[in-house]
Parts: C-alpha cells; structure tokens; sequence
C-alpha cells in the first residue's frame, strides 16, 4: 500500500500532460510489471490536507519524504501551486481533475489507438436514427461537477 493522495494524482495528471505529453496519473490499483503483486492506493479520494489534519488529531508522527518531488524547486512543487493558484479561482477544479481522471471520453481525443478515427464515415453511414438522437442528446461537459469530497471530508466533530 502506498500512501498517494487525491493531490499526487491530479499533480502527476498534470506534469505528465505538460511535460510528458501524455495524459495519465496513478491509478488506486496497480499489476506490478513482473506481475507479482498489486499495489493499492487507499487514499486517492482524501485530500493532503485532510490527511495531515488528522494525522495531528491522532498526534500521529508526520515523516518526510524526499523522494516524491516535495523538495524545493522542484516541477511537483511548481505544478502544486499552479493547482492551488487555480483553485482559488474556482475552488472545484481539483475534484473536477481527479473526476476527470474516471471519465475519459476517447472519442474527444486523439489517440488513434483508443478510438478508430479512419473509419468514422463508414461509422457515419451504418449508424441507426436512434444513435444518432442518442448523440445529440448526450450531456455537455458539466464545469460544477463535484465529486464524493463531501462525503469524504475529514469531520473530526
């Protein structure tokens, strides 16, 4: 088990898509390589925050890590405060990142491997008048969405 929180995936979400040019993150379970084990990530719908104002309830010992880019300088710490920079202009944006991660729409995107983009005009022709109704019904993108933070909000009262 691994300790990653909801603010390490939409972090990684982030760097990988700006420096990487890739868009991917840590998901909550994970094959290792060599098939051996699974890795878990039990934390990835708390906040950092949330985490550490409850590990000082419990007066638990905080450790710091140096190896997961905390240092200063550092592009994780960079894209951290673009993230909070954002949220302070609209406050959902990192629960609508970490939605964003679980609701992928290959069809809006452009990986040939995910979506078969060469034959849409065969698709085109062959589809029924009720998917095509069904299409232009589908909802837009909704910008207040917010996820299960409520519920999963640290309360210590």
């Amino acid at each position: 088990a691994l300790g990653h929180h909801r603010d390490d995936l939409i972090e990684s979400l982030l760097m990988s898509t700006l420096y990487s040019g890739e868009i991917r993150s840590m998901p909550p379970k994970l094959l290792t390589q060599d098939k051996r084990h699974i890795v878990i990530r039990p934390m990835v719908y708390c906040q950092e925050k949330n985490i550490i104002e409850y590990a000082n309830e419990q007066k638990f010992p905080i450790i710091p890590c140096n190896l997961c880019g905390s240092q200063e300088n550092l592009t994780r710490k960079k894209v951290k405060a673009l993230i909070q920079d954002l949220a302070e202009q609209n406050p959902k944006i990192p629960a609508n990142m970490l939605h964003a991660l679980s609701n992928v729409r290959k069809s809006q995107l452009m990986d040939f491997e995910l979506w078969d983009f060469k034959n849409l005009e065969e698709k085109l022709l062959l589809a029924s008048e009720s998917e095509v109704e069904n299409a232009l019904n589908e909802e837009p993108f909704d910008e207040t969405y917010t996820n299960k933070e409520e519920v999963i909000s640290f309360n210590p009262g």
